[in-house]
């Protein structure tokens, strides 16, 4: 597959998911119905797995073995354990009419503006070189595709495109209204369906390692127990002070995280989608989690002694294979779970800095003039 193969297949999927949007929001909310709403919402929590979890998370595991696994356990027990809790999270934010996590903070302490302005400000500062990050992966793979360097001279201008057509699309489907607590139907729509897509990717990818580089389960728990760096890293280098202290700070990302809050709390309709999202959320993370374990498998052993990165083994399986749809499918679940991101977090900061920064400076101002 060529790269410009890739990039048109990149820009057809971007302007997909403007169509999703826009056909979404010509809808009336009344009339659609109850069972939909629950479905996107479930589907939309998945916004949670970013980029580093379609890449990041293959090549932790090769390094560090179940040390990948953190990152899923904390939501799992907050979506298992911790049900009860974050139900009343949701619900009180949701009566509160609360439109971030820092309007929700804030609230805590009578409605102060200086904590809703402090909390905004660190979420500014943690989350752009995250979102950095996922246009960074994004290049990253399209890099994978242009091998012989021979269309892009400039090495992020492919990232700059993709950023441009991210920024019209936030712009249009999750800041035009001004009522900040009104639903996005049609961003929402589209969000969920990138985490399906994102999903079957990475199922897809898993299914082939395991049944067309192994012969099944059976096959890789031999190749693992037969190889003793492959056994040493899954079975005994396991460094549980830090596996636990990953855990907590991934069970709290699920209440703390801008983009979180938004898809769980802002855009919360009713109770059904809590009954749904419990089940898909929690299946979805399951799933994730557990293909990552033949894919690092089959990539230490495609790839061993190459100078190919464990993160981009997803990419580079398929390709290894010559499966050119394969790879084409990763390619795009790749790029949804890096744009996901990259529209909510961007959608969500916005209302912070203008409500809690930029607004409540314009009325200082325009009190002092008068």
């Amino acid at each position: 597959m060529s790269t410009i193969e890739i990039i048109i297949i990149a820009f057809t999927y971007v302007f997909a998911l403007f169509l999703i949007a826009y056909t979404s929001d010509k809808h009336k909310p009344q009339k659609i119905s109850s069972n939909r709403k629950a479905l996107v919402y479930s589907f939309s929590l998945a916004i949670y797995c970013t980029s580093w979890t379609f890449y990041g998370a293959v090549g932790s595991a090769s390094t560090t073995g179940w040390g990948y696994l953190p990152i899923y356990l904390g939501p799992l027990l907050v979506y298992t354990i911790g049900w009860p809790l974050l139900q009343r999270f949701i619900t009180v934010g949701h009566e509160q009419n609360t439109t971030s996590i820092s309007d929700f903070i804030a609230a805590r302490f009578g409605k102060s503006q200086s904590i809703a302005a402090i909390v905004t400000i660190i979420a500014v500062i943690a989350i752009i070189p995250y979102m950095a990050l996922q246009l960074k992966a994004i290049t990253a793979s399209i890099e994978i595709f242009d091998a012989q360097n021979d269309l892009f001279s400039e090495q992020y201008i492919s990232a700059l495109y993709i950023t441009i057509m991210l920024v019209v699309f936030s712009i249009l489907f999750g800041t035009r209204n001004i009522d900040v607590t009104e639903h996005q139907y049609g961003m929402m729509n589209a969000i969920a369906f990138e985490s399906v897509v994102k999903l079957v990717a990475f199922c897809a990818v898993g299914l082939f390692a395991l049944f067309a580089i192994f012969d099944g389960p059976s096959s890789l728990t031999q190749e693992i127990s037969q190889s003793s760096y492959l056994s040493k890293l899954w079975f005994t280098n396991i460094d549980w002070e830090n596996f636990i202290t990953q855990t907590i700070l991934a069970a709290c990302a699920i209440f703390c995280l801008p983009r979180q809050f938004h898809v769980s709390v802002v855009e919360y309709h009713q109770k059904k989608d809590l009954t749904l999202s419990r089940w898909i959320f929690t299946i979805y993370l399951l799933l994730i989690s557990l293909f990552v374990v033949p894919i690092v498998i089959a990539g230490s052993k495609i790839f061993a002694g190459t100078d190919v990165s464990a993160d981009t083994f997803i990419l580079a399986l398929p390709l290894s294979q010559n499966q050119s749809i394969l790879s084409a499918l990763v390619f795009i679940g790749g790029l949804s779970a890096a744009t996901g991101m990259v529209i909510v977090a961007s959608v969500a900061l916005s209302t912070m800095v203008s409500n809690d920064l930029v607004i409540p400076l314009v009325l200082k101002r325009a009190k002092r003039e008068t």
